[in-house]
């Protein structure tokens, strides 16, 4: 049984990091949008922070 919530611990932890590393990309990820046939752009980070507009 110990075993069992031993492994389940592990598993938790190694989720924890890829979670932490998916973050990570997504934050160096940046998308451009625009409208009005290009009269209004926008540049945000995977975070949804505003880097230009």
């Amino acid at each position: 049984m110990m075993t069992d919530f031993n492994e389940i611990m592990s598993q938790a932890k190694q989720m924890q990091e890829q979670f932490k590393k998916a973050q990570q990309d997504l934050a160096k990820t940046t998308v451009l949008g625009e409208s009005g046939a290009g009269l209004v752009k926008i540049k945000i980070n995977g975070r949804h922070d505003v880097l230009d507009v």
